[in-house]
């Protein structure tokens, strides 16, 4: 899957939920390893998010700043996602869906390692 079929792929797949937070799907993206990554349609990125399923505070940064150019604030939407967060979601697609779970075992191990080297250390 391209770059551009996988965000058409995502932005197909999100939904609000009847509070009003957004459901995004995680997804994985190549040479990755220990991270879900979820794409932002307010910033037009892939933000990053240690696996598994759950709400997360959005990781939005404006292209400009906006506080000092009082056109850029009135032309620039706000980012949905920086207001409430959003929940990454298990997607519908069995592929993905196996290749998430393989990233949650391999960040599991991961930061198990960091832990013990951590205790370790002290």
């Amino acid at each position: 899957m391209t770059k551009k079929e996988l965000i058409v792929w995502c932005e197909a797949r999100e939904r609000i939920d009847d509070e009003g937070y957004p459901h995004l799907p995680a997804v994985v993206l190549p040479n990755d390893q220990i991270t879900w990554r979820v794409w932002c349609r307010y910033c037009k990125k892939f933000h990053t998010h240690g696996a598994g399923p759950g709400h997360r505070v959005a990781h939005c940064h404006d292209r400009y700043d906006k506080r000092r150019n009082p056109w850029l604030r009135a032309k620039l939407p706000d980012s949905l996602y920086q207001i409430k967060g959003y929940y990454l979601d298990y997607p519908d697609d069995a592929e993905m869906r196996a290749k998430l779970d393989k990233v949650a075992e391999a960040s599991e191990k991961y930061w198990a390692r960091w832990r013990a080297k951590l205790d370790k250390d002290v």
